[in-house]
């Protein structure tokens, strides 16, 4: 859903607070806008995609105070992040082991579908102990891949691709 708005800083707060209230969601942002006078046709916002990244921070949210309770109350950060990146590699271990019966089998789909789920749960996480908010992963990936598309890269020997 596009709405065109102004004030575009006033809108996002708005729509962040009206996010807030218990059981409010999109379906009154429109009526709500234009309560407030902030609805013209000069400037174009797009409501799902604040939407994903209120999602995305409140699930960064929830498995990192979920992660800080259970597993390092009052652990120092940088104890914390070692934990984080060892559970990481022991759960790309169990992703790959995923991956490998699927394709063998093709009756793991939904091992395989939670093994990347663990995966990028610790991500978010880590990203979370970083003080690393949903937004800056979004936009620093979207940096990382301007960067990206503006390389040369070839194929190695091992199958993979390298930049130049």
């Amino acid at each position: 859903m596009k709405f065109k708005v102004t004030g575009t800083d006033r809108v996002t707060e708005e729509i962040k607070l009206q996010m807030e209230l218990p059981g409010k969601g999109f379906a009154h942002v429109e009526q709500n806008l234009k309560a407030l006078g902030l609805l013209d046709h000069n400037l174009l916002i797009s409501i799902d995609l604040i939407e994903e990244k209120t999602a995305l921070q409140s699930l960064m949210n929830e498995w990192s105070n979920w992660t800080n309770g259970q597993f390092y109350p009052g652990q120092p950060r940088k104890m914390v992040l070692e934990q984080i990146r060892t559970k990481m590699l022991e759960e790309y271990k169990e992703l790959v082991k995923a991956e490998t019966e699927y394709f063998e089998s093709k009756i793991y789909k939904e091992s395989l579908r939670m093994e990347v789920a663990d995966c990028f749960g610790l991500f978010l996480d880590y990203a979370s102990k970083l003080n690393i908010t949903a937004e800056d992963l979004i936009k620093m990936t979207d940096a990382k891949l301007q960067i990206n598309l503006g390389r040369t890269w070839s194929k190695q020997a091992n199958g993979t691709f390298k930049h130049y």
